[in-house]
């Protein structure tokens, strides 16, 4: 959803920082566009890719043809806080981090 509104303010209002967690829509994942927008400034993509029952849902890289500052994390077999990420768990396990993140990067877009 984030990725269709920023694609929706193209070219009018630019994205300072789009952070997106696993883009997955089950068994159909590998058929969503991850393109960042060229409005976008800097894209963090959080993402594990390996399917998995019973949604076989997984992310992938985002990607660009402009100059978007993309970070593509993949967490596949990691762990955070002790729980092996999967596509159920991984909003959940990363939410804080991606609020600390926000938090961090609107400092620096804040005017003095």
């Amino acid at each position: 959803m984030v990725l269709k509104l920023s694609r929706s303010l193209v070219p009018t209002h630019a994205v300072p920082l789009l952070v997106t967690v696993d883009i997955a829509n089950g068994p159909w994942s590998a058929g969503i566009d991850r393109s960042v927008p060229v409005n976008v400034v800097k894209n963090i993509n959080i993402y594990q890719s390996k399917p998995r029952p019973p949604l076989f849902s997984y992310g992938l890289p985002a990607y660009s043809a402009h100059s978007v500052e993309i970070e593509n994390i993949d967490l596949s077999e990691k762990k955070v806080n002790g729980h092996r990420v999967t596509h159920s768990n991984i909003e959940m396990l990363m939410a804080e981090a991606v609020i600390e993140q926000l938090k961090k990067e609107a400092g620096a877009y804040r005017p003095e």
